[in-house]
């Protein structure tokens, strides 16, 4: 007598049916609950993603940018120490002590000649087609750099607004 169903008779003469124990309950509510999961990471996801960011602007640079950005950042802290009296360094005082890129001892920077502009600020320009100009504005607890495309005119150490910066908080 195969069948599915089990009955067991009662003492009141009613016959109680026992479905089988074969775990096709579970498996429904296990299904069940992975549809869900995966349904609320899914849309967990899809609406908590950060917005993308604008590159910036010093990954932009050539690799004579960069190369001069990086110098001009490690440069900042030794002028800024060089500086303890407020006044900041003549070029050819950084040239003597040998900092790039005021100084060039390796032909990196040998197209670019700076000067101290208004004694608040060091401009470089360099000679080749198409390089970028820098200045180095110095303050009391942080440096700034800009750049820009070569220009005919110096500028104005005040003047930088339509300068690309990357300013170095020490």
């Amino acid at each position: 007598m195969a069948s599915f169903k089990t009955s067991a008779l009662e003492e009141d003469g009613t016959v109680e049916v026992v479905r089988p124990d074969n775990g096709r309950i579970e498996s429904y509510w296990l299904i069940g609950s992975i549809v869900i999961i995966l349904s609320i990471a899914s849309y967990v996801l899809q609406n908590n993603q950060a917005p993308s960011l604008a590159p910036q602007k010093h990954l932009e640079l050539d690799v004579e940018g960069k190369a001069v950005l990086t110098a001009l950042r490690n440069a900042a802290d030794e002028i800024m120490f060089l500086s303890d009296d407020g006044s900041l360094p003549a070029v050819s005082e950084l040239i003597e002590q040998e900092l790039p890129p005021f100084a060039d001892s390796n032909g990196t920077f040998a197209a670019y000649s700076w000067n101290l502009l208004d004694s608040v600020c060091y401009f470089g320009r360099s000679s080749k087609e198409g390089s970028r100009e820098f200045v180095l504005k110095i303050h009391n607890d942080h440096s700034e750099i800009y750049w820009r495309q070569t220009a005919v005119n110096t500028p104005n150490c005040d003047q930088l607004t339509n300068w690309e910066t990357a300013s170095t908080h020490d």
